[in-house]
């Protein structure tokens, strides 16, 4: 094997690992959502009153979060009763769920007219 067949194949293997999310990311794996903090743009883009809770940010399409209906650029601002902060906050109350325990979740959803508070209730894979 030859230096560019060695590097071509080390690409192509590196490649198809799933990416690790950036830093300011946080996934919950048994929910299979993305989470990132909300900033000020963010809040002015979404039309937010505050900086509060978690931006989705991804979702896995197989997962519990897609099914019950979480869609990226939802805001998260409660999770099994507890106010989040930010992705920290949601991250460590979606993992206090036990796998296939379920948990309501309030959240921010924007539309015409601004953001509209949403409940929903996911089961932990």
């Amino acid at each position: 094997m030859d230096e560019l067949d060695y590097n071509a194949e080390n690409q192509s293997s590196h490649r198809d690992k799933p990416a690790d999310p950036p830093d300011d990311h946080e996934t919950s794996r048994g929910f299979g959502v993305e989470l990132q903090n909300v900033n000020a743009e963010i809040g002015r883009r979404l039309q937010l009153k505050n900086t509060r809770g978690a931006l989705v940010t991804d979702i896995d399409a197989d997962g519990p979060a897609y099914a019950a209906g979480l869609v990226p650029n939802d805001v998260i601002i409660e999770v099994g009763g507890q106010s989040v902060a930010d992705k920290t906050e949601a991250k460590r109350e979606l993992d206090r769920v036990p796998a296939g325990g379920t948990v309501t979740m309030r959240f921010l959803r924007r539309g015409e007219g601004g953001s509209r508070r949403r409940f929903l209730t996911m089961v932990k894979e």
